[in-house]
């Protein structure tokens, strides 16, 4: 065998055994990291109408809601959020005879869409096509109040985050949306 001929052998064996080593590593990355939310908490309603996963360091109240903190403690100022801090609330509630869901919403006697809020946008909930309104200039000290509104078999459901945060977390309501699974 000539010299040439054995120098491209040897090269296409390094070139073979570089690429297979690639592939090898590429497969490695691709192996999916444990999810942020994996060791989240799972909230049901109490009527088994919905649940949402929320961060296992938040609490939930007796009153409603999910807190980022204690709400039943008695350290820090009084008031319905805490500097600092977010709540996310939902509301279920028979459409028929409410004059809107969630200010996204405006609708007739019958419960039905009537109009949709200019500025809210098009989003989903649970899997169903729904619309978010988002203040950022919200009133009470907040900094930020998104809010995600549909209408489910006759039934206004609301998903809301309240934020006193100077930069909101705004992933995180967006992965406890994700989460919400309907279960009517």
């Amino acid at each position: 065998m000539s010299v040439l001929l054995k120098r491209a052998a040897l090269s296409v064996l390094g070139l073979s055994a570089c690429l297979l080593m690639f592939a090898a590593a590429c497969a490695d990355s691709d192996t999916e990291e444990p999810s942020a939310t994996a060791s989240w908490q799972t909230y049901t309603d109490p009527d088994g109408r919905y649940s949402l996963r929320y961060p296992s360091d938040w609490y939930s109240s007796e009153s409603g809601g999910l807190y980022s903190y204690d709400v039943n403690s008695d350290t820090g100022p009084s008031g319905p959020i805490r500097p600092n801090e977010m709540k996310i609330d939902v509301s279920i509630l028979p459409a028929p005879g409410r004059s809107g869901c969630g200010g996204a919403l405006s609708l007739d006697a019958s419960g039905e869409v009537d109009s949709i809020d200019p500025q809210a946008t098009e989003t989903t909930l649970g899997g169903q096509p729904a619309w978010e309104i988002v203040r950022d200039d919200p009133e009470d000290g907040l900094t930020l109040i998104r809010a995600i509104s549909l209408i489910h078999e006759g039934y206004c459901i609301h998903l809301a985050t309240y934020s006193r945060q100077e930069i909101p977390d705004e992933q995180t309501f967006e992965e406890i949306a994700d989460s919400f699974e309907i279960s009517f």
